[in-house]
């Protein structure tokens, strides 16, 4: 009895700090700076992302971008300003609401499978 604990209770440690690991990433994904400095180096704009959420474990799994709003490159997307050092912007275009579907086996081969995208009050002025 005492060989299985010393055998299974590292293991079970081990499989803690993965999960724990794991979990970090996931937050790091998740966070509007993240994709706030993604944005805005992939399309060449201003953005602005009030919250996001990414739920990996859930069947489709999803990521939720809500208050999306983007605006002509500025000093401060040129610059990289911290999101929390920057005024509030005069959007060009904004989305209430972004919900993507994904695949969750292809994230694993760093891959993104979008299944289900929709949008909720998106709103352009010219």
């Amino acid at each position: 009895m005492k060989r299985v604990l010393l055998i299974v209770g590292p293991l079970l440690l081990l499989l803690v700090l993965v999960a724990w690991a794991c979990f970090l990433v996931i937050q790091r994904f998740e966070s509007p700076d993240y994709l706030v400095r993604n944005i805005e180096s992939s399309y060449n704009c201003r953005a602005e992302v009030s919250s996001a959420k990414l739920r990996l474990f859930s069947s489709p799994a999803t990521l939720e971008i809500m208050g999306l709003s983007l605006a002509p490159r500025d000093k401060y997307a040129d610059g990289q300003v911290p999101r929390s050092q920057r005024p509030a912007i005069q959007s060009n275009a904004t989305i209430d609401y972004i919900l993507l579907e994904l695949k969750t086996a292809p994230l694993l081969r760093r891959k993104l499978v979008v299944t289900n995208f929709s949008i909720e009050r998106p709103t352009i002025e010219m």
